[in-house]
């Protein structure tokens, strides 16, 4: 509900609907953008505890959109939390995310206000965690590389705007999640023992292991009359576990803006 309700607002602050193609990209052409992001970030490691611990993700990415024939789209996006669970009195727990994307859709759909695109899509993932108050002894993560439909629908809307509708949802992936039990034996902490660890063990699965949605609604609109920016909502939900080990989950809900170049 609550995204269809920001959906809803930012198709009533766009106004009305354009009765030209030309204001979709229908030619070739290449965007690059920088993306700064505000968000909420929710988690629980069941591996350490059944709390969901919470507090305020900064992001910055990079986005680089093809238009043509078929559209290309590349993102790579880093961020930054701190994290707290009751009875916390200070957000001691730091969260890293490093999410990329690679996808190829095809035009399906193409009228004078809409086009609908649909393609494969793969992602790399990694979530990893440091609780210094309730383990400081262990690194925990989860890694997930996945392959899955992406699916992008974009509206025309007056005075060159648009609104972009994007979802991703793999059915497939490698993933690597750490080991229940590893209460007496203290992890190594050097760059090289860390990226180890964000890859043993990989292990194949589908939806019974994990599950990851990526839900965006991105409002485009010119500042200029050969630029345009864009203020966009994102909803990232992951869950993912292995067969010996307990659940990993973790909400985001970001707003972001994003400089288009």
């Amino acid at each position: 509900m609550k995204v269809l309700t920001v959906a809803a607002v930012l198709l009533w602050a766009a106004g009305e609907r354009c009765t030209a193609q030309e204001e979709l990209p229908d030619t070739v052409r290449s965007i690059h953008a920088i993306g700064f992001g505000a968000a909420v970030n929710q988690m629980k490691e069941e591996n350490l505890l059944p709390r969901v611990h919470s507090g305020f993700l900064v992001d910055l990415s990079y986005e680089y959109r093809r238009f043509g024939e078929r559209y290309q789209n590349v993102q790579i996006a880093l961020g930054f939390s701190r994290l707290s669970a009751e009875p916390e009195d200070l957000a001691a727990t730091a969260s890293i995310l490093i999410n990329a994307s690679y996808a190829y859709d095809f035009r399906l759909v193409e009228k004078e206000d809409l086009i609908f695109l649909l393609g494969p899509e793969a992602r790399l993932l990694y979530s990893v965690t440091l609780f210094p108050k309730w383990d400081d002894s262990h690194l925990y993560w989860a890694s997930l590389w996945s392959m899955g439909p992406n699916a992008v629908a974009l509206f025309g809307l007056k005075s060159r705007s648009r609104i972009a509708v994007r979802l991703s949802l793999p059915i497939i992936s490698l993933y690597s999640r750490p080991p229940a039990d590893r209460l007496y034996k203290m992890d190594e902490g050097s760059f090289d023992q860390v990226v180890r660890s964000l890859h043993s063990d990989l292990r194949l699965g589908a939806w019974n292991a994990f599950f990851y949605l990526h839900l965006e609604v991105e409002y485009q609109f010119p500042v200029f009359q050969h630029s345009e920016e864009a203020i966009s909502y994102s909803l990232d939900r992951l869950w993912i576990r292995r067969d010996d080990g307990n659940p990993f989950s973790q909400l985001i809900h970001q707003i972001a803006l994003k400089v288009m170049l």
